[in-house]
């Protein structure tokens, strides 16, 4: 599995965000966890990154938060996208 981890803030918290790419599953996203809670997928979707989160506590999320996270992905080199 290949995995990328940051630490970013959160307001004035500090969260690890990890994201992994489990075998075999690049055309269907990435497994995004923050502070080892799984919070949902990232995907990209013509061009920009989307998230399907699973918990609504992660309704804070905004589009822009998602498409830096996207950035950093896109730059890491770290995964296999199709």
């Amino acid at each position: 599995m290949k995995k990328l981890e940051i630490e970013t803030a959160f307001g004035n918290e500090k969260k690890k965000v990890e994201i992994s790419q489990p075998h075999g599953t690049a055309n269907f996203g990435l497994q995004l966890c923050i502070d080892g809670y799984y919070c949902g997928m990232l995907m990209k979707q013509n061009g920009k990154w989307i998230a399907h989160l699973n918990d609504k506590s992660f309704s804070r999320f905004t589009t822009d938060d998602i498409q830096i996270l996207g950035e950093i992905i896109d730059k890491s080199g770290t995964f296999d996208l199709v």
